[in-house]
């Protein structure tokens, strides 16, 4: 518990955070404890969990994070907090909008997601 609310409240102090955010997690009792839904809510940030016994809910999210951990994590060295940062925000652009995804018909998940549902 003091883990994951030392980050959200690293995160609320950040201010990089907007009202209406949402917060995905799994159904561990840290995330699902009534005082992290309190904090969450006071801030108007939305809590998302994955269906209850359903965990391939989160297989995007480990999908994700499996291919930044080898594509970013290990390739890079010791970098200052800065240049990971920068690190991090340029692979997510990357990842949405330029990298091909077979499960995807080899497009992007935007280009997807476009295609799809017109948006």
């Amino acid at each position: 518990m003091k883990l994951v609310h030392g980050v959200i409240k690293e995160w609320l102090k950040s201010g990089r955070y907007r009202e209406g955010s949402i917060f995905h997690t799994d159904r561990g009792f840290q995330y699902t404890h009534i005082l992290t839904a309190k904090m969450l809510k006071m801030h108007g940030i939305v809590q998302s969990m994955c269906r209850m016994g359903v965990p391939e809910d989160n297989g995007p999210a480990e999908s994700f994070f499996s291919h930044f951990k080898e594509e970013v994590v290990k390739i890079e060295g010791d970098e200052t907090k800065e240049e990971y940062m920068k690190l991090i925000y340029d692979y997510i652009e990357f990842y949405n909008n330029r990298r091909q995804l077979m499960r995807l018909n080899k497009m992007a998940p935007v280009e997807y997601r476009s295609q799809m549902y017109g948006t």
